[in-house]
């Protein structure tokens, strides 16, 4: 994968990515979530220090609403569902940045 792939190429290989890390979340594995992120990111948040911001969220579900690409960066658009200790089945869209490095996709922390 590089900034010169199709556009096609991109989008499909980014959702699968994004598809991915929510399948992870969703399950708990933020070891793996954690390791989908870009190397800047994982050196402004350590994986205990993710894991403990995403435990107390219950995620349910993730859709890929949409895909944008440009050279080296994509935004994806997914719709998250999650249960609230007081309401179940919540959701919220969501806009992620993932970005091309060592030929594939990294998601980019917005907290970081």
């Amino acid at each position: 994968m590089s900034s010169a792939s199709p556009a096609e190429v991109k989008v499909a290989a980014v959702t699968e990515r994004s598809n991915a890390r929510w399948q992870a979340m969703i399950k708990g594995d933020f070891q793996t979530a954690y390791g989908m992120m870009t190397d800047a990111s994982r050196k402004s948040v350590t994986l205990e220090g993710f894991r403990g911001r995403s435990r107390s969220v219950v995620f349910k579900d993730a859709k890929v609403q949409k895909v944008s690409c440009e050279a080296e960066s994509c935004k994806v658009d997914v719709f998250v569902t999650y249960d609230h200790p007081k309401l179940k089945g919540v959701g919220f869209p969501a806009t992620e940045t993932w970005v091309i490095e060592r030929g594939m996709f990294w998601y980019v922390d917005p907290i970081t």
